[in-house]
């Protein structure tokens, strides 16, 4: 269960650092963190080392384009969660891609192989190849 916590809780910092405002990258990789509790895991944003998130989350200044996004973030992050337990086996073999790679790799192979053996035969019917 701690493996699944820790999985998740790098998963949901990653997610909580894309979903930020990025202008200096502060607020995002200096001020965001993840903390593992008996429960869960938090993703905790340090006011002291970015005091402008208060303010990006309310709206309040200049621009209001960034009102909300920890609501965004939370909802991304529950989202994640949801499609983990949902589809675990899936989500949880992390070589999925390098096995379908491996996968159409050897279907590749072994349609160049089959394409290869029609050439040979044509030309041994033709009289070119004698092997």
């Amino acid at each position: 269960m701690r493996k699944t916590k820790a999985y998740l809780a790098s998963r949901g910092l990653i997610m909580a650092r894309l979903g930020t405002p990025f202008d200096t990258g502060n607020l995002a990789y200096n001020a965001t963190f993840a903390r593992l509790t008996p429960t869960g895991f938090k993703i905790i944003i340090d006011l002291n080392q970015a005091y402008y998130a208060y303010y990006l989350q309310k709206g309040i200044g200049p621009t209001d384009e960034h009102r909300g996004y920890i609501n965004d973030i939370d909802l991304n992050i529950a989202s994640m969660i949801a499609d983990y337990f949902q589809d675990k086996k899936a989500f949880q073999n992390r070589n999925w891609a390098r096995q379908a790679r491996r996968e159409s790799d050897l279907a590749d192979t072994n349609l160049k192989e089959r394409e290869l053996r029609h050439k040979r035969s044509v030309l041994r019917r033709k009289g070119v190849l004698r092997w």
